[in-house]
């Protein structure tokens, strides 16, 4: 019995070394399917038990992260380290928590006592979201293709890598312009229909005909966001010579 109090005490201290509990389907209440069907929406991808309850979310995401069978169970995983804005996964995380109904990851020990001193202002989100890279100009097929972000003026911006913040943060203003007809309310988005798409694309390598440049499509997304070889404002796919 101490044995096993000691084992609990361990757990309560240092969360990262206890499992982490199975996430919820928001819609029907019970176990979600791990690794199964998801829905992303505003940076937390939602975990679901099936494709009926995929559909459902999609069509309706606040009703069924507010619905009764999602009280007080935690039912996504915020997909960045709420206090850096980094994109994070499970293998990058050092650290977690589940708090109002969403498990966040934390690239350090630090960083979650950040969250920990004032949470409620790491999870605030703005009403708006531009998924697009306002400093190299590429739009971004989901939040899983986006690298960090940063919140500006009731807009939340994501960016391609995690090293385009800095830039933007010396000129938010005139960033925020560049993304000015990205920006636009939330949308549920189902990962697999990404990967979908990805996995029927073949990847090639070109010469941009507006500047010479070499462009390589390594995905279906990329074919389609702005060019970041010269900035001439086409698709990637346009500038094939």
């Amino acid at each position: 019995m101490i044995f096993l109090s000691v084992i609990a005490l361990t757990a309560m201290m240092n969360p990262q070394e206890a499992a982490k509990p199975a996430l919820t389907c928001s819609v029907l209440g019970i176990a979600a399917t791990d690794g199964g069907p998801a829905v992303d929406y505003k940076g937390v991808r939602y975990a679901l038990c099936c494709a009926m309850c995929q559909a459902t979310f999609q069509k309706d995401p606040m009703a069924a992260i507010n619905s009764d069978k999602a009280k007080g169970k935690t039912i996504g995983t915020f997909m960045f380290d709420p206090v850096s804005g980094a994109r994070i996964t499970d293998a990058l995380s050092k650290s977690w928590e589940d708090y109002k109904g969403v498990r966040y990851l934390f690239l350090s020990g630090d960083e979650k006592n950040t969250f920990d001193a004032t949470p409620d202002k790491y999870i605030a989100i703005p009403a708006k979201e531009a998924l697009f890279c306002p400093v190299e100009k590429e739009k971004l097929s989901g939040y899983a293709a986006a690298g960090s972000y940063r919140d500006y003026n009731g807009v939340r911006y994501y960016f391609c890598c995690s090293n385009c913040p800095t830039d933007f943060e010396k000129k938010p203003a005139d960033y925020a312009k560049v993304a000015a007809d990205y920006v636009m309310a939330p949308k549920a988005i189902i990962p697999a229909a990404e990967k979908k798409a990805e996995a029927a694309f073949e990847p090639t390598t070109f010469t941009c005909k507006h500047c010479g440049r070499q462009i390589t499509l390594n995905s279906a997304s990329d074919a389609n966001e702005t060019c970041s070889a010269c900035g001439c404002g086409k698709k990637n796919s346009d500038c094939k010579g």
